[in-house]
């Protein structure tokens, strides 16, 4: 399977991450069935001949099943058990990088390195900023291997993006502004061209009152987001008259 067929199921699997955050047990069960029910359709359109994927996916399908058939808390518990193994970005912090160390155990080469940029944004999330560190560390140094794959400017964006999280939670907010303007040159990737940044960094940033590196920053997130409909603009206007950007999605993904 091309990465071209992996990224839209990895785009929507990880909307669900929105859902989690403020619903009860009950409707984000409902959530996840509907989107897993989009996963299904999506799975059998474009790879109806991967039974890799399909039996994946079962477990999600079933428990939704299941969860129709007996709307219990118990049920919708399985189903969000089961949408975490399919997609750990649905977790709590502390289990998600659990999760994701799980999967990543013994992965060597391309797949580590696919792995670790999620392994660095969890680990941050969870509070292990040591982890985090070391997760982006390995992802930068390992990106120059991987020039021409999809994944290489994510790997640029989320190393310098994490560490520079990480730079400003212990309180080196130069080095976390450093990394703010390398996140940004990075040469783009298919979901970073399409959705934008993850702005947590930029925002983190703003909160100290830090506008003139943002701002910068901006200029060159337009280099590789051309489909920003308009945010950026917005976003430099009001950072210029001193307020702070609802981000919405940029700030989450």
């Amino acid at each position: 399977m091309s990465s071209r067929h992996v990224l839209p199921l990895l785009a929507l699997a990880g909307a669900v991450v929105c859902a989690q955050q403020t619903n009860s047990p009950m409707n984000t069960a409902e959530f996840d069935c509907r989107t897993a029910g989009q996963i299904g359709e999506m799975h059998s359109r474009l790879v109806p001949n991967n039974q890799a994927l399909s039996d994946k996916i079962r477990p999600l399908l079933d428990a939704c099943a299941a969860f129709r058939a007996d709307s219990s808390e118990k049920t919708a518990a399985a189903v969000i058990a089961a949408m975490g193994d399919y997609n750990p970005g649905t977790l709590p912090a502390l289990q998600r990088l659990a999760k994701l160390e799980e999967q990543a155990e013994g992965a060597t080469g391309l797949q580590r390195f696919y792995k670790l940029a999620p392994l660095a944004k969890a680990a941050f999330e969870a509070g292990d900023i040591v982890k985090a560190r070391s997760y982006a560390d390995q992802l930068l140094a390992m990106a120059p291997q991987y020039p021409k794959d999809w994944n290489y400017g994510n790997a640029i964006y989320f190393g310098h993006m994490v560490l520079g999280r990480v730079e400003l939670v212990v309180g080196n907010q130069v080095l976390a502004e450093n990394h703010l303007i390398e996140s940004a040159q990075t040469p783009g990737s298919p979901q970073l061209n399409s959705f934008g940044p993850n702005t947590s960094l930029a925002k983190d940033l703003l909160a100290k009152g830090d506008s003139a590196v943002v701002l910068q920053y901006f200029d060159l997130v337009r280099n590789f987001w051309k489909m920003d409909r308009g945010k950026l603009a917005d976003w430099t206007a009001l950072v210029k008259g001193g307020r702070m950007p609802d981000f919405g999605a940029n700030s989450l993904y």
